[in-house]
Order: structure tokens, then sequence, then C-alpha cells
């Protein structure tokens, strides 16, 4: 299987910013990692690191300036969104396209996006790619996910 560059790109930014300090970073994906193979899981790993977490993300920017926060804000902004439509009380959503988007994962069925928020709408379903779900490694779906 051929694996997406731009995905991977996108589950490293995701997995930088997991490793800021949680009172600071705008989301948590402890699923990101998971999607990486050979030097992007290693820059992640080293992300994860004491000093190193401080330094990498600040390389990343100097050498490709522009994605890492933009992807972050982007992936904040759909997050929100999400949220305030299942408060509004949509009870299905689709992800299409969505390459190694865990989103399905990390959101509860409440659809919070972030710790300590919560939402009151609630996430019946997810139809999610089977490529999302082989490189899970076989992590268990959550009962709100459905493949299919």
């Amino acid at each position: 299987m051929s694996v997406s560059f731009t995905a991977q790109a996108m589950a490293l930014q995701r997995a930088l910013e997991t490793t800021r300090p949680r009172s600071s970073r705008l989301f948590d994906d402890p699923l990101a990692r998971d999607f990486l193979r050979g030097p992007l899981r290693a820059v992640a790993d080293l992300a994860t690191l004491p000093v190193a977490g401080r330094i990498v993300p600040v390389l990343y920017d100097l050498i490709w300036p522009g994605p890492r926060p933009s992807a972050v804000a982007r992936t904040r902004l759909i997050d929100d969104t999400l949220a305030e439509a299942l408060a509004d009380g949509i009870t299905q959503v689709v992800l299409l396209g969505a390459g190694f988007d865990s989103r399905a994962w990390r959101l509860p069925p409440g659809g919070s996006p972030s710790p300590g928020q919560r939402s009151p709408g609630r996430l019946a379903s997810a139809v999610c790619s089977s490529r999302s779900i082989s490189w899970l490694n076989g992590r268990p779906l959550a009962s709100h996910i459905f493949w299919k």
C-alpha cells in the first residue's frame, strides 16, 4: 500500500501539537504517532523528549514555515465546528477522504474537542477509510465508530 506523504505530514503536525504542555495545546491526538513511519516517526519520537520536544517544532517551522501552525489551527477549527454541530443535534458524521484523521477516535461520543470541554451532542457514527483502520495496529474501534 502506498502511503501519502501529505497524510503522514498532517499526522506529524498533530503529533507535535500533542507533545506540547497540556495547558497550552489546542488539541490532543495520541493516535497521530501511530500513523507515522521512518523519519517522520523519529521526529515525533524526538519531540516527546524533554529538551528536544521544545526544539523540534521550532526547527520544523524554520525549515518549513507555515504548514504546522496552519494544520494545528485547521484541526482545532474543525474540532470546534464539529462540536458545535453535535451540540446543535446532528447525529451522524461521515469522514470522506480523511486520510490519517483520527478525529473519530480522539473525540468522545459527546464530541468534545479538547480536555475539559463537553458538548451535549452525540456522535452516532463515523465512516472511516480502510487505510486509517489498517494503520491503527489493531486498536479496537470505539463504540460510536462504525466502519462501512
